[in-house]
């Protein structure tokens, strides 16, 4: 079904909250996992003082051991190739070049952060990549829970919107493979809008005014 996840992270506790989705979707295919942190330096003008570049520099090398640290362990713990992957620059752009080059076959990852740089990490990051690239997205809301038993299925209830193009039903082999057969219930939904037209009256013009017939029985109109 997949052979590589990746799973963007920002270094909160709380986007690590993606992870058991990305690795029960990865056990069940034998999938490598990908984490990936990109670091958007501090000052981009040029002008930072030795003290902001040595506290970007450290704050740089904290997180990707943190990163590598976090692969080791998994690697460990759910018996599965898990890489780091540490990026520098913007974080959007960075990320859609990655994933263009790269081609996981699926990206997870949390919708937003609880608050401050986590949430406009994560939820901006989100809708960016929704917006700019192919590859399939898995948002993972927070509190959801995910099967540890690679007998038990990760999804019972599937929702698929479709607006009866060809390009929307492109996502149904990719939502047919997250399920498990006589299990998972796919339901589909389209939505129809009814238009209110709106009727404007129109007045037609006053017509001319017609001669009277005397006028028109007058020898004077006749022609000889």
């Amino acid at each position: 079904m997949y052979t590589s996840i990746a799973v963007p992270l920002d270094g909160s506790a709380f986007g690590k909250r993606a992870l058991p989705a990305a690795l029960a979707l990865a056990r069940r295919s034998d999938a490598a996992v990908k984490l990936v942190h990109v670091h958007e330096p501090v000052v981009y003008s040029g002008s930072a003082s030795m003290h902001e570049t040595r506290l970007d520099n450290e704050l740089r090398r904290e997180m990707r051991t943190d990163l590598s640290a976090l692969a080791e362990q998994l690697t460990r713990e759910a018996s599965l190739p898990v890489e780091a992957e540490f990026l520098d620059g913007p974080v959007i752009p960075t990320l859609q070049r990655y994933l263009a080059g790269r081609s996981p076959d699926l990206v997870v990852m949390m919708t937003h952060g609880r608050g401050g740089l986590s949430r406009a990490w994560l939820g901006s990051v989100a809708d960016g990549l929704l917006r700019g690239t192919p590859v399939p997205l898995l948002l993972v809301r927070s509190g959801a829970e995910w099967p540890g038993d690679l007998l038990e299925p990760l999804f019972r209830r599937v929702l698929i919107p479709l607006d009866g193009s060809a390009m929307a039903e492109e996502v149904l082999d990719i939502v047919l493979s997250l399920g498990t057969p006589d299990v998972t219930v796919y339901t589909l939904l389209t939505v129809v809008v009814h238009r209110r037209c709106s009727l404007t009256r129109i007045r037609a013009p006053n017509p001319l005014p017609r001669p009277p017939m005397s006028s028109l029985a007058s020898p004077r109109n006749w022609h000889t």
